[in-house]
């Protein structure tokens, strides 16, 4: 949002159509106008950064939203820790190769083009479109 006054005037329209359908693309949605109240922007503003936490699939339908829109989107990972500091390797995740942009941990991909990363010592954040979705 461009300001605290547009939030504040999105979320006062959601409160108005009442949509409490807990469907986060809603109200991703409703934020850059796509559905959203009258007036309300229509394209991202440059350097937009979206930030998620919450369930897998919420945030894989995050990510694929903020991807066709072309916007920057940092997760935050949680993952049950066996020992927390990296030893156990019990808490990986598959990441993609990313370039262009700071990330932590091994780089090189395996046969499968992924690259498997722990969570409690190369994140627990990571980029949108670095994570592996469907695994």
């Amino acid at each position: 949002f461009a300001s605290e006054a547009s939030l504040r005037d999105a979320l006062g329209w959601i409160g108005a159509q009442e949509i409490h359908r807990g469907n986060v693309i809603d109200l991703l949605d409703a934020s850059l106008g796509e559905g959203g109240p009258p007036g309300a922007d229509s394209a991202p503003q440059t350097q937009t950064l979206a930030l998620c936490c919450g369930p897998k699939p919420m945030m894989a339908a995050a990510a694929a939203w903020c991807a066709a829109r072309g916007i920057e989107l940092r997760v935050s990972l949680e993952e049950r820790m066996g020992c927390g500091y990296g030893a156990c390797a019990g808490c990986t995740c598959r990441t993609r190769p990313v370039s262009g942009k700071p990330s932590s941990g091994p780089t090189i991909a395996g046969p499968d083009g992924t690259v498997k990363k722990k969570i409690c010592a190369h994140g627990p954040v990571f980029w949108g479109d670095e994570v592996v979705w469907d695994a």
